[in-house]
């Protein structure tokens, strides 16, 4: 029997989403000290700290970090050399990603973006500014902030999986389909297919996540960031429907 067809009728996760969610790891307990260590790096300030250069720092290798001070001196080993506010905004998601995590840390996370915007997008990587994201989800403190971290979370993850399957096609990431190769399958439970030649799914939905971006003042440098560099990119699902539809258009005069 073909590997294809063995699972043929089987639902993709036997047990449903609900025990999935059980199953997923709980955060875990909050890195001793945190509060601390936070209090104590921040004292000089933001400003002072974004001027300071993270020295040269040995990683620990530890499976289970258990202390802040701990954390933070890994934390330093990757950004060393760099600004100590890079360090420190590490810090702070670190934080955020383990239970009772201290109202310090979401006050510097605010400040970091409120202050030092532009700088953080000039010199952290997309991980790090995905990290970011991440943060304002949990450590929002307006609605919009969370709403709208969260719908761009989503948005970058369901990217990530479609972008990780198309690597199996062969094809390069800047080479689009041919549209005259399009076969006359169906989509999955009955959806409509885009309209390459009149739909304006694509535009609806990145301009539905501006609006969304541009409502907090806080959040909106790091998230219309994010979705401009989507627009930048040449690797990406949205630019080759965009060259997938001028070919057809030009087959079509």
């Amino acid at each position: 029997m073909d590997i294809f067809t063995i699972f043929r009728g089987e639902l993709t996760y036997p047990d449903g989403f609900a025990s999935m969610v059980k199953r997923a790891p709980q955060q875990r307990a909050e890195y001793h000290g945190m509060q601390a260590l936070l209090e104590e790096i921040s004292q000089s300030g933001l400003e002072q700290l974004r001027e300071q250069t993270v020295p040269p720092t040995e990683n620990l290798d530890v499976e289970n970090l258990a202390s802040a001070a701990e954390k933070f001196q890994n934390i330093q080993a990757e950004f060393s050399g760099r600004s100590q506010l890079l360090a420190l905004h590490a810090l702070v998601i670190a934080a955020s990603r383990r239970r009772n995590t201290p109202q310090i840390a979401q006050d510097l996370f605010q400040k970091c973006w409120q202050d030092h915007s532009r700088f953080l997008l000039e010199k952290l990587d997309m991980r790090w500014k995905l990290s970011a994201l991440q943060t304002f989800r949990d450590l929002g403190t307006t609605e919009a902030q969370r709403r709208c971290a969260g719908e761009l979370i989503i948005f970058f993850n369901m990217m990530k999986l479609y972008e990780t399957e198309r690597l199996y096609s062969g094809a390069s990431a800047e080479t689009a389909f041919d549209p005259k190769n399009r076969t006359g399958k169906k989509l999955p439970l009955k959806l409509t297919p885009y309209s390459l030649g009149h739909g304006d799914l694509d535009r609806n939905l990145l301009g539905m996540l501006w609006l969304s971006a541009e409502e907090d003042p806080v959040l909106a440098p790091l998230a219309c960031h994010l979705l401009t560099e989507i627009n930048r990119d040449k690797r990406n699902i949205f630019r080759r429907l965009r060259l997938m539809r001028r070919v057809l258009k030009r087959r079509r005069r």
